[in-house]
C-alpha cells in the first residue's frame, strides 16, 4: 500500500468496553464495566520530511481537540501509511 495524503481517513483507534470480573471487600464478585482506549499505529509522514510511527491521543481535559502522538498541537502530517508488523522470515533450512 501507498501513502494516503487523505489525513482524516487515518485510523485513530476507538473507545472499546471492558468487563472484568472483581471480588468486593464482602468477598462477593461482582462484573465492573470500564472503557479503554485501543490505538491503532500508523506512519506518519510530517512537512519537515520525517516519518514517524505514531498513534492519535484522543481528546483530553488537557488537549480538547486530539492530536497526534510525538507532534505539536495543532501540527497535521501530509501523509500516513498503516503500521504493518511483518512476519518473521523463514530460515533456509528450517523445514517450512
Amino acid at each position: 500500500m501507498s501513502w494516503s495524503f487523505d489525513i482524516s481517513a487515518a485510523p485513530l483507534g476507538e473507545w472499546v468496553t471492558i468487563t472484568e470480573t472483581r471480588k468486593g471487600k464482602d468477598g462477593k464478585t461482582e462484573l465492573v464495566e470500564s472503557k479503554e482506549y485501543r490505538h491503532e499505529w500508523v506512519w506518519l509522514f510530517t512537512k519537515c520530511m520525517k516519518k514517524v510511527r505514531t498513534r492519535w491521543l484522543p481528546p483530553s481535559r488537557f488537549n480538547a481537540a486530539g492530536r497526534w502522538d510525538g507532534l505539536a498541537t495543532g501540527e497535521a502530517p501530509i501523509a500516513w501509511h498503516p503500521y504493518i508488523v511483518p512476519d518473521d522470515p523463514v530460515m533456509p533450512g528450517s523445514g517450512e
